[in-house]
């Protein structure tokens, strides 16, 4: 591989690409959220610098370091990552730490991947010494979804890469290239959900309870001017409750929804709206026959209290209490 097999970050890889070559410091962390690509861009910096030939793309591919590299037997590389989601074991550790102080075998340089989201602040610690005062041949490239997790000290012996958003031309690039066998309408709509993150957008494209998703929060709306307060607080507020993960795509989907509400209403009954999801538009049409008190006033409250809950979310306040609240606005404003 080289860094243009990666998709996105082309900022980052010509930072590594120069690093690779010449690099300034002997630790770096890649840090992003879960799913941005960490691992890969990795793996592509630690094989560029284990290269015999690196260029502004990277590795050649065609060393031997690069060969036995993509075979995963170059003892130049080592690792402390997890296979499991468990914790990375202290005597994975020492052993590395024992071992990098060899000179390497076939590259002029060693190079440790260190998956810092599965160690402890205790493990972290161990890395102190091999971080401060490496012998030069030796560069560390660790990996965190939580950079403020890292403690203080490794962080100040070592140069911070950030993973940025991808656009959505970028993620849909990469779906299209990993999943061929998913339509294009889910590859969209799994784009639009994934906030700029490939790993989310992935997991979406192939989860059949998302596209359920939309459907339950749609009913969830058309429901509220009919039924009661009481189970309101109890039937319907399990949306919320039973799927806390997915709450970020609820919040947007209660949005859109709202949204398309109001396009059919403002584009009349003979006109076609320019609604997301063209399936919906019958039971829409209804739904504002059969409330003609819901107005443009009405439904701009409840996306307001849909931000408001957002808002109230992001300073970890209840969930189920605020999501109640929420949803009694949205009704009261229905019920007009």
């Amino acid at each position: 591989m080289a860094f243009s097999d990666l998709t996105g970050q082309d900022k980052l890889k010509a930072r590594l690409a120069s690093e690779a070559r010449a690099p300034h410091v002997a630790s770096y962390i890649l840090s992003g959220p879960v799913g941005c690509g960490k691992k890969s861009f990795a793996n592509e910096f630690a094989q560029a610098l284990v290269c015999e030939n690196p260029s502004d793309d990277g590795a050649c591919g065609k060393c031997s370091c690069c060969k036995y590299m993509k075979e995963g037997t170059l003892p130049d590389v080592l690792r402390l990552e997890s296979s499991d989601g468990k914790q990375i074991k202290a005597e994975s550790v020492r052993d590395v730490i024992e071992d990098i102080i060899i000179s390497p075998q076939f590259s002029s340089r060693k190079v440790c991947i260190v998956d810092l989201d599965h160690m402890s602040e205790t493990l972290q610690n161990l890395l102190l010494k091999p971080t401060e005062d490496p012998p030069p041949f030796v560069v560390f490239i660790m990996t965190t979804s939580s950079y403020a997790s890292v403690i203080s000290t490794v962080r100040s012996r070592s140069v911070n890469l950030v993973l940025l958003p991808y656009s959505d031309e970028e993620i849909g690039k990469i779906l299209k290239d990993k999943l061929e066998d998913i339509e294009d309408a889910r590859i969209e709509e799994a784009v639009e959900f994934s906030s700029g993150n490939p790993g989310k957008a992935m997991s979406l494209a192939q989860d059949p309870v998302f596209s359920d998703l939309k459907d339950d929060v749609m009913d969830l709306i058309l429901a509220i001017p009919v039924v009661s307060y009481t189970n309101l607080l109890t039937e319907k507020l399990r949306l919320f409750t039973e799927n806390k993960d997915s709450i970020d795509d609820i919040l947007v989907l209660m949005v859109r929804a709202l949204e398309d509400i109001l396009k059919v209403k403002v584009s009349g009954a003979e006109l076609t709206a320019d609604i997301r999801y063209e399936s919906d538009l019958p039971r829409i049409r209804r739904f504002i026959s059969e409330h003609p008190s819901v107005t443009a006033g009405t439904i701009g409250k409840s996306v307001a209290a849909v931000e408001e809950l957002r808002s109230a979310l992001a300073v970890n306040a209840n969930l189920e209490a605020s999501c109640g609240a929420a949803l009694l606005k949205i009704k009261k404003e229905f019920d007009k």
